[in-house]
């Protein structure tokens, strides 16, 4: 299915679907993709908020930018999205994958606020800078930071160094700062910061070097 022509007001495009394709030649309104099982749809535009919410299975691709609660739960609800891919290919709002419980979310350029946030599986991998507060609350699962991470909450501990990290069965290249976390909820997150974009945090403890690989394992801090 190709959809032309101005779609900015259209909501629930490809909600509940299970198979096939949709493509929108436009930006989308609320809720693309919502609850969707299987299929694909790609929105060669914007999309408003709460696109892929509680998806399930199939492949969602926003070319331009998303608002909030990307791949999230509904209001009231306690489980986002639990399988399937979402890509953005421009900046995503607050609250992308809230509740994430399963699938994989990539946003290529920057993430508001609160990424992750009650997420307890799943990926969250994001090319761009995070504002601030990824992964608060959450109990399990993956945030990958390319960029420059300008707050970290106070429940991450700090893990060390690692190097060519595999997580969730995906190898990224390069140093990255891993933290784990949130101790809040005595949670087993993983965050990932890349090293070189994020080399001050590590020198505020005195432990860098040139390479960032001197670093000791701190915990409890």
């Amino acid at each position: 299915m190709i959809l032309n022509g101005d779609l900015n007001r259209v909501k629930y495009i490809g909600c509940k679907m299970s198979a096939g394709n949709i493509i929108c030649n436009s930006s989308v309104d609320l809720h693309v993709g919502a609850e969707m099982s299987g299929g694909s749809i790609l929105v060669k535009g914007d999309a408003a908020a709460h696109a892929g919410r509680e998806m399930s299975g199939g492949y969602l691709e926003i070319e331009g930018n998303t608002k909030e609660f990307t791949g999230a739960s509904y209001i009231g609800e306690w489980r986002g999205m639990t399988g399937g891919q979402i890509v953005v290919g421009g900046n995503a709002g607050k609250q992308c994958g809230e509740c994430l419980t399963g699938g994989r979310i990539h946003v290529k350029g920057d993430c508001d606020i609160l990424a992750g946030i009650h997420m307890t599986k799943g990926i969250i991998e994001i090319d761009g800078n995070v504002n601030r507060w990824p992964g608060g609350q959450m109990k399990n699962g993956n945030i990958v930071i390319h960029g420059f991470l300008g707050r970290l909450l106070e429940g991450f501990v700090l893990d060390g160094i690692v190097v060519d990290p595999e997580v969730d069965g995906v190898t990224f290249e390069g140093k990255y700062i891993k933290y784990t976390g949130d101790i809040g909820l005595n949670g087993k997150g993983n965050l990932y910061l890349d090293a070189e974009a994020n080399k001050e945090k590590l020198a505020s403890y005195g432990e860098l070097d040139d390479e960032y690989t001197s670093i000791r394992e701190y915990r409890n801090l």
